[in-house]
């Protein structure tokens, strides 16, 4: 892309986008395609994955061939031989904004080529796998939930797991929601705040006199306001 290229330094797509673009931010909202305006994340039944990208281009005069071309290049490099993972459903420019639409064939695949944390599976699949379960509940009407009910369906009721603030639409009716998750319909939730795993700094402090101990800061996505690591949804 006559040397465009040179700010394309992360494999995943949306956070290349974001730098290449210049977007600071995910937006988060309906589904697509069909006149969408923002990043939704949809699953299916079957455990795939739609990641439905709107991104405004902030003046830029990117093409749609030049960015498909980008895209194809990064999917490539991450599908096995003869395999297609993650497809590339479409790519548009239109109105001033890049709306890119890509399938993964399973929750797994998403989490490894955006390099996140992505889950999907039942309750207790969920608890098995190390994500805690003791945390405050959401209904859609915004009561509290009930943390025992939910356990006693734990092996029944399915929760979808995610780690940045975006849009997201399950295949079935949302039962309740983590504190930072605002339930916005049937299927549909908006996660609002999360906050990224980030290693304590446990190196020795440098030789300048300072007998400072190094302090844990924990890596807020910018629009954060509790101190929530990840977003549950909870789905029949």
């Amino acid at each position: 892309m006559n040397g465009k290229n040179k700010k394309m330094k992360r494999p995943s797509v949306l956070r290349v986008l974001t730098l290449i673009l210049l977007a600071a931010c995910l937006l988060a909202g309906c589904s697509f395609p069909g006149g969408a305006t923002r990043t939704t994340l949809s699953i299916d039944e079957n455990g795939r994955l739609t990641e439905d990208i709107v991104e405004d281009l902030n003046g830029e005069d990117y093409t749609a061939e030049e960015l498909q071309s980008f895209v194809e290049s990064s999917l490539a490099a991450y599908n096995p031989a003869e395999e297609e993972k993650i497809k590339l459903l479409s790519c548009r420019v239109e109105n001033g904004s890049v709306k890119i639409s890509l399938q993964y064939e399973s929750v797994e695949d998403y989490a490894a080529y955006n390099q996140i944390i992505c889950f999907q599976g039942t309750l207790k699949q969920a608890e098995d796998a190390g994500y805690s379960l003791d945390r405050s509940w959401l209904e859609p009407n915004g009561s509290e939930g009930d943390p025992q009910i939910i356990r006693e369906r734990e092996k029944e009721w399915k929760v979808f797991i995610v780690s940045e603030p975006i849009h997201v639409k399950v295949p079935d009716k949302i039962l309740y929601a983590s504190e930072n998750v605002r339930i916005t319909g049937r299927l549909t939730a908006t996660v609002e705040t999360v906050m990224n795993e980030k290693p304590a700094d446990t190196s020795a402090p440098e030789e300048d006199g300072s007998d400072e101990t190094p302090v844990e800061s924990p890596d807020l996505h910018p629009l954060a306001t509790v101190a929530e690591r990840f977003a549950y949804v909870i789905y029949k």
